[in-house]
């Protein structure tokens, strides 16, 4: 619709307005000055019947016979009002009586102009009020006179005379004041009217125009946004969704508007209570749900991350709801977790391939070695100190390569379960096993700590996958306790706790600030393996007070 149109139609429904409010009020003025007449009209009636009344008293006193006093007091009401001239122009008296011929109209004034003796048979027709007036009643009220024009008539009833007179005035001339006053008013209002519209509608249309863009943007983001947007009233009903609902939940725009936000998620969800909740707090802020199910029409669900806000509306409050689908963000995860753990099997059997040939190869190679170097020793007349060393020599080179062989794959794990594979694990670290002294590793010589075990034996029906897993859990752990925290002790710990089994690794040593220090790909490759098994994986260490690594296995 254009500017000029808009115009035309707000000036025209004002004007209407104005009209109907200017009749309104003209009408309600009309009301009230014609009951305001009706009252003035019949006291002055009433006021000139009781003077009428005092002179015929007056004169039936002075005359003996009533025919004269009569026509005594007839003849003074003749000539008083051929005198008076304080009537209104369009105000009209008769004097009436009935006689055998008819109705007379026997004194009739309008104005300054007076007329006697109009008979008015009975079969003619004969006004309301003349006829009242001659029976001897007395009233006020609205009637149609001798020419059929509307008047307002004051009658009563003069007794001692027995003649009735009536007051009436033109309603015509009563209603052109406050017609022409009601018009003017009319028109006088639709002026201004018509100047404020156009001063309006020339000041709102940047305002209107602005409006309706930013209306059209918002319209185009939430038809086009890819993310479910949700509007609930404080009662939780919907009000008003985007067609991205239909893709997510199966429910089209219109028919989620009146339905309760729970059709969108499962009931036992804690998603809903907490909508709930957020929706009944006073405090400022939205809600974030990072991890949330959200329900189909067919009744599967889908993982989802919802936003909330809320927003004044009326006297009460709306929420925003905007539902992200994670779908494709799960499966990524499930890829990249699958991917992660392919890899870490590959390296697994690659660890166990080289320590095979560790074991198998050099490891028996040495072993011949060493006992071809015995039997050269036997025929030598060497110092037998220095026989000595080389043997000694040949002994340390073989325990390094069955440790590193042990460390790549535990063949623990292959006779034995879970429980005694950690057992031998903690015995291999523990710096108080007999022997032990500290081992190479990257040509450097490493410390050894005393480590503590508290394994529960049990019937453990892991998988070959997860039983890996757990014990290279463990292997790091201590690896990373000894290597880097600087630790005396160690605590190994595999019970079961609060219906999970719990696998704890926990040192003394220096320990390190959780919060600060940023997640390296040692930490990363623990909870990739913990998600393998699967398991829950946290660590907990502060400055001083030595690191704390838990699995948890439901």
């Amino acid at each position: 619709m254009s500017e000029s149109q808009r115009l035309r139609y707000v000036v025209s429904i004002l004007v209407i307005v104005a009209s109907l409010i200017g009749g309104f009020s003209t009408y309600r003025q009309y009301e009230a000055g014609l009951h305001e007449k009706k009252q003035l009209l019949y006291a002055q009636v009433r006021s000139l019947a009781s003077l009428i009344e005092a002179v015929a008293r007056f004169d039936r006193g002075t005359f003996k016979q009533q025919d004269k006093a009569t026509a005594a007091t007839l003849s003074q009401l003749f000539d008083a009002f051929a005198d008076r001239v304080d009537f209104e122009t369009a105000q009209e008296i008769q004097f009436v009586r009935n006689t055998e011929r008819g109705t007379e109209i026997f004194l009739r004034y309008f104005g300054r102009n007076k007329n006697q003796n109009v008979i008015i048979p009975h079969e003619n027709f004969l006004p309301e009020h003349v006829r009242r007036a001659a029976s001897g009643e007395s009233g006020t009220g609205f009637f149609v006179g001798l020419h059929g024009e509307g008047i307002l008539a004051a009658y009563t009833y003069i007794e001692p005379l027995k003649i009735g007179m009536v007051v009436d005035v033109d309603l015509w001339g009563l209603q052109k004041p406050y017609l022409i006053s009601g018009a003017t008013s009319a028109l006088f209002a639709a002026i201004l009217l018509i100047v404020a519209a156009w001063a309006i509608i020339r000041l709102t249309n940047p305002i209107i125009a602005r409006i309706r863009e930013k209306e059209l943007l918002n319209a185009t983001i939430v038809e086009t946004a890819h993310d479910a947007l949700v509007i609930l009233d404080s009662a939780g009903s919907i009000r008003l969704a985007n067609p991205a609902c239909n893709a997510m939940f199966l429910w089209s725009p219109k028919e989620l508007q009146g339905r309760h936000v729970s059709v969108l998620l499962p009931p036992e969800a804690k998603a809903n209570k907490k909508i709930t909740e957020f929706m009944r707090s006073t405090e400022p802020g939205g809600l974030n749900l990072n991890e949330a199910e959200g329900l189909r029409r067919d009744g599967t669900t889908v993982p989802v991350r919802i936003s909330a806000s809320k927003q004044e509306y009326g006297e009460g409050e709306w929420c925003t709801l905007t539902i992200q689908d994670l779908s494709r963000e799960k499966q990524a995860e499930f890829t990249i977790r699958d991917l992660s753990r392919r890899l870490l099997e590959i390296q697994d059997l690659e660890r166990e391939e080289i320590s095979r040939d560790l074991h198998d190869g050099l490891g028996s190679t040495l072993v011949g070695m060493k006992l071809q170097v015995q039997q050269l020793c036997q025929a030598s007349d060497a110092n037998a100190d220095l026989k000595q060393q080389v043997l000694q020599n040949f002994n340390d080179v073989i325990n390094q390569t069955r440790n590193i062989s042990n460390l790549l794959s535990p063949f623990a794990l292959r006779h034995l379960d879970i429980a005694q594979a950690l057992r031998k694990l903690v015995t291999f670290y523990d710096a108080r096993s007999e022997g032990r002294q500290g081992h190479v590793e990257k040509g450097e010589q490493m410390p050894w700590a005393a480590v503590n075990a508290e394994i529960d034996d049990g019937d453990y029906r892991f998988s070959e996958t997860a039983t890996m897993q757990i014990y290279r859990i463990a292997q790091e752990a201590i690896q990373n306790a000894v290597k880097h925290s600087q630790a005396k002790n160690i605590w190994v710990q595999f019970k079961k706790e609060a219906g999970a089994m719990c696998l704890v690794v926990r040192d003394d040593g220096r320990g390190f600030d959780a919060n600060s220090v940023k997640q390296g790909q040692g930490m990363q490759i623990l909870q990739e393996r913990a998600a393998i098994i699967p398991g829950r994986l946290t660590v907990t260490s502060r400055p001083g007070n030595g690191t704390e690594v838990r699995l948890a296995i439901d």
